[in-house]
């Protein structure tokens, strides 16, 4: 039954390289003959000790690298440390992990394992040490299997998906720093806020003046001239702060914004009298005695 898993992954391999979309992957593994109760954790923890361990085993050397280089060409990741060299090491070299869900066989609203999973690392030094190790492994001492021995592979992609993925992740990464940067975790510690947020401050500003200005009118002062527009605006500048929850202001703060924005609406009032005073006088002056 091994066997014909073997010989079947190989002929699927090889129909869809004869189309130009698909290519073999440098950086991720397919993993079959997995037992079903493998979880996607499970299985990077266990290929992180199987990477461990071919690395010090020296299953990886400087001349498998340089091969990779020279076929892969001027598109291939250089490792740190020269052409020839296996890089270290890393705990964070996995960048997914992922046992593949079977979504028409549940068990207690939990999809069931296919058997088969992916593992993609972040350069082919790494990928190629955790196949050889894992590789044809009959003894559990990382992953058990279903059946038989585990098959381990570099996968065969679609070039297409790959660059969908890789713009939903770019796009995935830029909304989660946008989001550490507004929470004051960047590097500069500040909280900027992104073009949205603005937008919708510009726009609730706007309309608080638009209301203000239809308070004056309705009670009579409307405003006709740029000093009285500024005056309005210098009202709705100043807004009281509100208490939020991770900042409290002093109650004299609040006492004294809300004070000074009584002191402009005063103001604004008095010129409003005044010009309506002004107006009055001017048509008793302007009207003709009879």
């Amino acid at each position: 039954a091994e066997k014909v898993k073997r010989q079947r992954a190989q002929a699927e391999k090889r129909k869809k390289l004869q189309n130009p979309l698909f290519f073999v992957s440098p950086y991720r593994l397919s993993i079959r003959n997995l037992a079903k109760s493998i979880t996607n954790n499970e299985m990077k923890i266990a290929c992180l000790k199987a990477l461990k361990a071919g690395l010090t085993a020296g299953l990886v050397t400087p001349t498998d690298m340089q091969s990779y280089i020279t076929a892969q060409g001027k598109n291939a990741i250089l490792p740190a440390g020269g052409v020839d060299s296996v890089t270290p090491f890393d705990p964070k070299t996995i960048k997914t992990a992922k046992v593949m869900l079977d979504n028409t066989r549940m068990r207690g609203g939990v999809a069931q394992s296919r058997g088969f999973g992916f593992v993609e690392f972040s350069n082919h030094s790494h990928a190629l040490a955790c196949l050889r190790e894992l590789n044809n492994l009959k003894k559990a001492s990382y992953l058990p299997t279903e059946k038989g021995r585990l098959i381990v592979e570099f996968s065969v992609e679609n070039i297409q998906k790959v660059k969908i993925l890789e713009q939903r992740n770019s796009k995935i990464e830029r909304k989660r720093a946008a989001s550490r940067q507004a929470d004051g975790d960047g590097e500069n510690g500040s909280v900027n806020e992104d073009d949205e947020k603005k937008k919708k401050k510009r726009a609730q500003s706007k309309r608080a003046r638009i209301l203000e200005k239809k308070k004056l009118n309705a009670a009579g002062g409307i405003v006709k001239d740029a000093s009285e527009a500024k005056n309005v605006d210098k009202i709705e500048s100043i807004v009281v702060p509100q208490q939020s929850k991770k900042r409290k202001l002093s109650p004299e703060k609040v006492e004294k914004a809300e004070a000074k924005k009584v002191k402009l609406e005063s103001t604004s009032s008095k010129n409003n009298r005044a010009q309506r005073n002004s107006k009055m006088s001017t048509d008793k002056k302007a009207k003709p005695r009879t």
